[in-house]
């Protein structure tokens, strides 16, 4: 499949043409002898001085709220705008950072992001930190994952796998679906106490793209392994009327919450599924 056209850069030579070329390595699953297809799509796209604009101005905004980071809260979590001062959450792995570095590289802003890669380089730790797996999959998994992806270095890819070897045994569970919280340090990993084993429906739901590409990135299938299982047990779970609730326990896969919504705690578990195909044929 394969689209032409033409992309005016701002970030290159003005006006200048150029391509932008995104390869797809879908799995097809709907046989089992099928092999992994290559999709290389084209795309060349336009724009109008007013677009070039537009884009200008939000790139200046990054620039603004990046160089604000850098001065008040480098490595840190988040910077207070207020007080001008970084603080770390739970994270304390830079997690803006993290989840920046992929725009700072679309952006054409390459020396922030080479300062920034040296700091995932020499910096970023993943040692004590108690952490959500959804949220740090993906700001933090998918921010490494996106970065390497876009730029081939190869230190990105390696924090991604480190940070992913730490969160795994969350997922240690007869359905497959993770624990919502994994302490990195240890490996132990709990859902809160109040929840009686459950979790967001969505959370342990929406993990495949970013476990996938780790596992097409390394050649190792075991990440991969991880999110099918969980795939396999969203498709063949009993439902409500064949739909999702918000909270399920995630050793027996049973709904203990009867609340049925397309909305928060629901929303992100239908929208993950198209990403993985060998599944749209069973539902």
């Amino acid at each position: 499949l394969k689209h032409s056209g033409v992309i005016d850069s701002p970030y290159a030579n003005e006006q200048q043409a150029a391509t932008i070329d995104i390869g797809l390595n879908i799995a097809n699953g709907f046989n089992d002898d099928a092999r992994d297809s290559e999709i290389a799509l084209k795309i060349e796209i336009r724009t109008d001085n007013g677009d070039l604009e537009k884009m200008e101005e939000v790139r200046a905004e990054m620039l603004h709220a990046w160089k604000a980071y850098e001065q008040y809260a480098w490595g840190m979590d988040v910077v207070k705008p207020l007080s001008h001062r970084g603080e770390d959450e739970q994270y304390k792995m830079g997690i803006t950072l993290l989840d920046s570095l992929d725009t700072l590289w679309i952006m054409g802003l390459k020396d922030k992001f080479k300062k920034a890669v040296e700091w995932v380089r020499d910096s970023c730790r993943f040692t004590h930190q108690e952490v959500s797996v959804f949220e740090t999959t993906i700001r933090a998994l998918g921010g490494l994952l996106a970065a390497y992806h876009l730029s081939g270095e190869p230190i990105l890819l390696s924090k991604a796998e480190e940070l992913a070897k730490k969160m795994e045994p969350a997922f240690n569970t007869p359905t497959g679906f993770p624990k919502s919280t994994v302490r990195l340090s240890d490996g132990s990993a709990w859902c809160p106490q109040w929840s009686h084993n459950s979790a967001s429906f969505s959370e342990v739901t929406s993990l495949y793209l970013e476990w996938n590409y780790l596992s097409q990135a390394t050649s190792n299938p075991r990440y991969k392994n991880l999110v099918e299982k969980i795939m396999d047990t969203m498709i063949n779970m009993e439902k409500i009327n064949g739909l999702y609730a918000q909270w399920v326990n995630v050793d027996t896969a049973r709904f203990t919450s009867g609340d049925i919504t397309l909305g928060s705690r629901v929303d992100s578990a239908y929208e993950y599924t198209p990403s993985h195909p060998c599944h749209l044929k069973k539902t």
